[in-house]
């Protein structure tokens, strides 16, 4: 999908990589037809492209697996060269190994990676702009698929050979993705991280956005509607107004917020999403008013922090700590070097 839709958006130098042929499970998802079953992917799609504009200049490049894991070093490092000729790189794999090969091996390109949930109820696009692309998808993909049943279904017509999901849902997905990377070019920028999904009130876009810590090389990614669920909270006559999840990059450089949740049901909400998620989200950071002026702390919640920094039981020396100031907004610091920082939000 989002190969013919760049033919026909006015891209005239596209490259596919693919090593598989076509099956007719997969007809029902794709640009395919039944003429091309058994076909390379590449060629019937290259086929494609040309009937739609035949001066398309189109590369199809076939992988013998994946050359993440291709052991003839010879061909992977042949592999790089040839994507060093684009501008940008489009991962639909749906890979781990692949993304995680691709975050590190060309980091001076720009790249996104587009893969969906299952029931295709949710997109997840991750670019390189401002976060380690690997990170983030493994943090915000344990956030959003939770449907564990039925990822793959042997059978007939829409459900096979893949996981459960109509070309209606992952199209309409696709395409607005596709807009906002338009978009994106059009103002000679970079596009940012977001999920797409359906829901009761229609698709929305969910904007991953970047903050700052202030003096450091650390970032914190955090979507819009988790700050919005921040913002919604409930006031509480004392203590907590709730709590932040997410996860940590292994470099400690990013801090992945997932989740704003309230303190009253914060113990099971933790417990939900640590478990369905491996480990990956658990708790980062308290909630609590600010001082009397926006962007300020109080001393209470500082040596709170700084008693859960050195608590062994918590699985995090530098917790968060999220304020809600007097007109309403959120502010963040981490704790850092016995004190608490701010952070600034990013373009």
């Amino acid at each position: 999908m989002v190969a013919e839709s760049l033919a026909r958006s006015g891209v005239t130098v596209i490259g596919l990589w693919d090593n598989d042929t076509i099956e007719p499970g997969n007809i029902c998802r794709s640009t395919y037809t039944l003429s091309d079953l058994g076909s390379r992917k590449v060629h019937a799609l290259k086929k494609k492209i040309l009937s739609i504009n035949p001066f398309i200049k189109t590369k199809e490049i076939i992988a013998e697996g994946s050359f993440y894991d291709n052991i003839n070093y010879e061909n992977q490092e042949e592999s790089l060269k040839k994507i060093q000729e684009y501008d940008m790189i489009i991962d639909c794999t749906g890979s781990n190994e692949m993304l995680h090969f691709l975050s590190y091996a060309v980091p001076d390109k720009e790249i996104i990676s587009l893969c969906i949930t299952n029931r295709a109820k949710e997109l997840l696009c991750v670019t390189n702009k401002q976060f380690n692309l690997f990170e983030l998808r493994k943090a915000y993909l344990s956030r959003i698929e939770q449907d564990t049943k039925n990822f793959y279904l042997e059978g007939s017509g829409c459900y096979s050979p893949t996981f459960l999901a109509t070309n209606s849902d992952i199209a309409s997905l696709v395409n607005l993705v596709l807009r906002e990377m338009n978009a994106a070019i059009g103002n000679n920028d970079k596009m940012g991280s977001m999920v797409l999904s359906h829901g009761r009130r229609g698709i929305l876009i969910d904007r991953i956005e970047s903050f700052k810590l202030e003096g450091y090389d650390i970032k914190m990614a955090i979507p819009n509607e988790t700050l919005l669920d921040a913002e919604e909270m409930s006031d509480v006559p004392d203590g907590a107004i709730g709590y932040f999840l997410g996860c940590y990059s292994k470099d400690g450089l990013q801090i992945l917020v997932t989740h704003a949740v309230e303190a009253p049901n914060a113990e099971k909400l933790l417990n939900d999403a640590y478990g369905t998620s491996k480990g990956i989200i658990d708790y980062i950071g308290d909630f609590v008013y600010s001082g009397e002026q926006a962007g300020s702390y109080s001393n209470e919640a500082l040596e709170l922090l700084a008693s859960k920094a050195e608590d062994e039981t918590i699985n995090t020396n530098n917790p968060l700590l999220a304020t809600r100031n007097p007109d309403g907004s959120v502010s963040f610091f981490l704790y850092i070097n016995n004190g608490l920082v701010p952070f600034v939000k990013e373009d």
